[in-house]
């Protein structure tokens, strides 16, 4: 009797653990899909696996983003624009595994409600292994924090974050790192430039930065070095570059990366040409005007004073205690 009602429930326990088992399994499922059954995910990829992504607005104009075999992302215009890791980084983000706010119907049957039956907005991604997935925009939810969409293929209608739409609907300048130059806030090793019919060479090494060899205040190189990472396109064109009136070699701080860069005048702007790169970049004077100041401004370096030597002067011996009176008994 005790050996049939252990067999029971160890048996019991054997279905127990069973159960327990499959529902984790599809609880770790659930998670790994995403979403919710009232807010489910549209999409579910791999960021690093997304090499494209084809946009249209309004149904006519056409953006592309393209990576390329460095890693680098390029907005596929003519010429190409370089583009820019941060905000192209932040859309492969929310592009990858993309959550609706809601799902509003399973098949709708009229979509034009929704500006869906034809859609103002569409992104097609692209995955390395070669499929897509077409993302449809229509209009913003009354209250304006959301967006309708669908998937092309799927019949649901779903609402999403408005900012979704948005970081897509954008211009091909919008995608592009309009920055000349890449060091960032990392010190370069050399900037070799020539400004205002004047060449520098302005080095730093260990805390000493020295223009033309003579050790310079680090302040007011460092704010010239501001200024020549602060130039950047108001624009991009074709064509329009000229002869050269200023020129910058630009070397990293690591010895390893070079930047080469050199402007040309064009009316009142400047033309900027960065190797390697097709696409020429209008510079506002300003931006030069202001760069011209604070190199003007770069002051030698300037010793601290010595501070001044005590002289160790002997100290005079106390006074000698007085002797004790005598006292008389």
């Amino acid at each position: 009797m005790k050996t049939r009602s252990l067999m029971l429930a160890v048996a019991a326990l054997a279905i127990l653990a069973g159960a327990l088992y499959w529902s984790n399994r599809r609880e770790a499922a659930k998670a790994a899909a995403g979403g919710t059954p009232e807010a489910p995910r549209i999409l579910n990829l791999t960021q690093a696996d997304i090499t494209r992504i084809n946009i249209q607005r309004n149904r006519t104009e056409k953006i592309t983003l393209a990576k390329l075999d460095s890693g680098d992302w390029q907005v596929a215009e003519t010429p190409p624009l370089p583009g820019d890791s941060n905000t192209i980084s932040t859309l492969l983000s929310t592009l990858s595994t993309l959550n609706s706010d809601r799902l509003v119907e399973e098949k709708p049957g009229d979509l034009a409600p929704y500006a869906l039956a034809q859609p103002v907005l569409e992104a097609e991604i692209t995955t390395k292994d070669g499929k897509s997935s077409k993302l449809l925009f229509g209009d913003n939810t009354p209250a304006g924090a959301s967006a309708f969409a669908m998937l092309a293929g799927d019949p649901r209608l779903f609402t999403v974050s408005s900012y979704v739409k948005s970081s897509l609907d954008k211009a091909p300048f919008d995608f592009a790192n309009k920055k000349l130059f890449d060091f960032g806030f990392d010190f370069p090793q050399k900037i070799e430039m020539r400004l205002a019919g004047k060449s520098y060479v302005i080095t730093f090494m260990g805390d000493e930065w020295k223009s033309n060899g003579t050790r310079m205040d680090a302040t007011s190189v460092q704010s010239v070095i501001a200024r020549i990472r602060d130039l950047e396109a108001t624009r991009f064109v074709a064509s329009g570059f000229g002869k050269p009136v200023i020129e910058f070699t630009v070397t990293a701080s690591d010895g390893q990366r070079v930047e080469r860069v050199a402007l040309s005048k064009s009316g009142n702007d400047y033309i900027g040409r960065r190797e390697g790169r097709p696409a020429l970049y209008v510079v506002s004077p300003t931006l030069i005007t202001d760069l011209e100041k604070y190199v003007g401004e770069m002051q030698v370096w300037v010793p601290p004073p010595l501070e001044p030597e005590t002289s160790a002067t002997p100290s005079a011996p106390a006074p000698a205690a007085p002797a004790p009176a005598n006292q008389s008994k």
